[in-house]
């Protein structure tokens, strides 16, 4: 039952007495290849001028919307990481993408796009343009609830203090008047 040699050898065996068979011999169907080459050649270049018109308008949709998700991308990168390396607005800018680049990616977005029939589902890009307009507000409102919690716990130290203060204010207060009445018995 096992895959042992004798077992394999007979199997090669099978296979090569299966190769040794001869052949069936091929008959070509000459109702299949009615049309000539340069007739199947002619229909498919043929293109109309209404599959022009729908590849341009695919085109012109794809580069538009490559535009936009370009763009957020690029905005929401500078911010997010700008942010997160707490650089301010002009260090910022310096992490945007230069202009060339960005035309290469767009380009590379419009051909994506353009192969997937020209534009992004109405979801799918409601979706980049959030994650790029909020994503990069999440650092800043982390660090806000970092310095807020730094802020409450400085006002806890200070009402701290300020008890401390007083209290030491009324042990010198009574301290003051128990040497007033020193001095008084004294005199």
């Amino acid at each position: 039952m096992g895959f042992g040699i004798s077992n394999q050898d007979d199997m090669l065996g099978k296979y090569l007495d299966n190769m040794k068979q001869p052949k069936q011999n091929y008959i070509e169907d000459e109702t299949v290849n009615s049309e000539s080459i340069d007739d199947v050649y002619n229909e498919e270049t043929t293109i109309s001028q209404e599959d022009v018109k729908n590849k341009k308008i695919a085109l012109e949709a794809s580069a538009f919307t490559a535009s936009i998700v370009v763009e957020t991308i690029d905005v929401a990168f500078s911010e997010l990481v700008g942010t997160v390396a707490k650089l301010d607005s002009e260090e910022k800018k310096q992490l945007k993408a230069d202009e060339d680049i960005k035309e290469t990616y767009k380009d590379a977005w419009a051909n994506y796009l353009k192969d997937k029939g020209g534009e992004l589902s109405p979801s799918m890009l409601l979706i980049i343009l959030t994650l790029g307009i909020y994503a990069p507000k999440i650092p800043l409102a982390l660090d806000l609830r970092k310095i807020k919690k730094q802020n409450e716990d400085l006002s806890e130290k200070l009402e701290d203090k300020d008890e401390e203060i007083r209290q030491l204010q009324i042990k010198l207060k009574q301290e003051q008047q128990k040497r007033n009445r020193n001095g008084k018995q004294a005199g």
